[in-house]
Order: C-alpha cells, then sequence, then structure tokens
C-alpha cells in the first residue's frame, strides 16, 4: 500500500488526530473527480481539510481592548492586494471568532474576512435577544462596499478608493474587483471575480436590473453579527456574499455578441456562521453573566459568618471568665 493511500485512509478513519501534522496534499481532493462512475465537482471541494494562511491577532492580555485584532496575515503587516501604503492594503480588523469584550452602542467596528479579501466596517443597528441574553446587532452601513464616486451620496464611500487598482476595473456600489487579490503564476490577471452581498443588496440598481430572478431582501441577505457585549462573544453571526462572475462581450463569439459591454452574473451565494448559540454556549454565558453576584453573596454571607462566630467567641470568652473570676471582668493594666 502506498504512503499516500495510507495516510488517505488513516484520516478516513479517524486515526490522524492532528490535521495540522496530516499530509495534506495526500488527502486534499481535486475540485472534480470521477467518484463510483459519477462526475462529482464542487466549488469547495478541493479546500476540504486544506490549511487556511496563519493570522496573527492581539491576545489581549496587555490591552483587552485590542483582544481579537489581527496584527499580520500570512507573516505580513499588509495584504499585498490593494494600493500600496493605503488603509485598504493595511492589515487589521477584528477577528469574528474571538471579538474584544466591553462592546457598545456608539462602537464601530471593523471586521477581517479573509475570504472576502477586505476588512469590512459594522454599526450598531439594534439589540436582539438570544436564548434570553441580550446582544448588540450590528451590521455593515449602506456605504459598506461604496464607490468612491457614486453620485448618491447615501451609497458613497471614499475610503474605497484604494481598493482600485490600475489595470483592473473599479465597479460600482456594491462590488468588489477581487482580481488583485486573486493574481497568481499561472493567472497574471487574476480571475474575473466580483464580490458583492447577495441578490446584490447594497449594490447599485444597474446591476440588479442587468439579470432576472434576484430580489434581495434585508432579513435573507444581510450580512450581522449579534454579540454579547460583556464578553464580546458573537451569539449569532451570519458572513453572507455572492460571488459574480465578469462576462465581456467578444463580437467574435456569436453567443456573446449581444451581450452588454461588460455583464456581472451572479453564480453563487453562501452563508457561514450560526444564527443562534447552542445551549452548551448560551448556559457557559449565563453562569459567567451571574458568577460575579453570586460572588458577591457568597463572599458577604462568609464574612457575615465569620463575624458571627467572632462574636459569639467573644461573648463565650466573657462568660467563662465571669464565672472564674468571681462575677468580676479582670483586664490587664498597663503600668
Amino acid at each position: 500500500m502506498s504512503e499516500n493511500v495510507r495516510e488517505r485512509r488513516s484520516v478516513e478513519e479517524g486515526q490522524c488526530e492532528d490535521l495540522r501534522t496530516c499530509d495534506h496534499d495526500a488527502i486534499t481532493k481535486d475540485k472534480q473527480a470521477y467518484v463510483d462512475c459519477k462526475c462529482e465537482w464542487g466549488l469547495f471541494r478541493d479546500r476540504n481539510v486544506t490549511l487556511r494562511k496563519p493570522i496573527t491577532m492581539n491576545h489581549g492580555i496587555k490591552d483587552l481592548g485590542m483582544k481579537g485584532w489581527v496584527r499580520q496575515y500570512d507573516g505580513s503587516t499588509e495584504l499585498g492586494w490593494w494600493q500600496k501604503g493605503s488603509t485598504c492594503d493595511k492589515v487589521g480588523g477584528q477577528d469574528g471568532g474571538t471579538l474584544s469584550p466591553g462592546a457598545k452602542t456608539d462602537d464601530k467596528l471593523e471586521m477581517f474576512i479573509d475570504l472576502m479579501c477586505r476588512k469590512l466596517p459594522l454599526e450598531f443597528e439594534k439589540k436582539v435577544e438570544h436564548a434570553g441574553l441580550e446582544s448588540l446587532r450590528f451590521i455593515p452601513p449602506m456605504n459598506a462596499l461604496g464607490s468612491h464616486d457614486d453620485t448618491d451620496a447615501k451609497r458613497r464611500n471614499e475610503d474605497n478608493a484604494c481598493y482600485c487598482m490600475d489595470k483592473f476595473d473599479c465597479y460600482g456600489s456594491g462590488l468588489l474587483n477581487m482580481a488583485p487579490c486573486k493574481v497568481r503564476s499561472d493567472l497574471p490577471d487574476g480571475a474575473p471575480i466580483a464580490l458583492s452581498f447577495p441578490h446584490f443588496y447594497q449594490a447599485d440598481e444597474k446591476y440588479l436590473n442587468a439579470v432576472e430572478g434576484l430580489n434581495p431582501e434585508k432579513e435573507k441577505h444581510e450580512f450581522y453579527v449579534d454579540i454579547a457585549p460583556d464578553f464580546g462573544f458573537p451569539l449569532a453571526i451570519r458572513p453572507k456574499f455572492q460571488l459574480n462572475i465578469v462576462i465581456n462581450k467578444d463580437p467574435d463569439v456569436p453567443a456573446m455578441s449581444n451581450f452588454a459591454d461588460e455583464l456581472i452574473l451572479p453564480f453563487l451565494w453562501a452563508q457561514d456562521g450560526f444564527s443562534e448559540p447552542s445551549e452548551e454556549m448560551a448556559s457557559a454565558i449565563k453562569m459567567g453573566l451571574e458568577a460575579p453576584a453570586k460572588l458577591s453573596l457568597l463572599g458577604g454571607v462568609g464574612l457575615m459568618a465569620v463575624g458571627g462566630a467572632m462574636i459569639l467567641a467573644v461573648l463565650v470568652w466573657l462568660l467563662v471568665t465571669k464565672r472564674q473570676g468571681g462575677g468580676g471582668l479582670t483586664f490587664p493594666i498597663s503600668r
């Protein structure tokens, strides 16, 4: 039996306890393959059991407010995708799995999402309850993916100008050209993919009008995270995004000769995360929230018990001394 087959079987049989030490090249699947004489294809099939690029984040020991802040991506403080030296290319933002405690309604958050190749701003929307726990819901503002030159002031976001790169198209509000962050040796121009929220939610209407069958809805297509303010734990987090293929008109190809000069065609939208905390998670958070009050109560009861015991001891001592002294108390007098 070859080593590759042995390694693959060991993982499938649960013998590879630590995936970090496995031979990932041997167990990684191709994007497409024949299985039982049938063709299997999956967009993320080749990413199963693969390791993503490492992220270095702040642990918050010295400054609890910096807990979860991303400091390096793949060993660098710059992403290397966007305008050099700009805020767009600078590594930063919170990691979605470990946020800092003490969230407030007037906070302006930034979350780093490597699958989206960028940081995403978030602002408070409303309070939401999960399993009896109050949380603060943060959502992207309307101009989170807004173009820097949008004529609509509500959608315009001048901070996004540094996501526009030379030799790459810069799209209107609601879309991000992901080609710069998909450049590889075999793809010098990157992949013709644009990122948006599902169904072009919060995007320029021209993209929605160019295709049929889309119906953007806030409840279904909005990105959100519900944070337990005391600890910073996400009680619910739903990253949602849509991948769109960029198709350019080609008069030499009959099927594409009648296309618009540039068509942004959705082909996948996905959501990650969870919409409710597990029972174990909710119970642990409730216990943590109730612990200070319980400890204070127990501490008070303990001090009262100690004080009562001391008073009782003094009374007993006085009673014994009085009986031994014939009805009088004698105290030592300093000379």
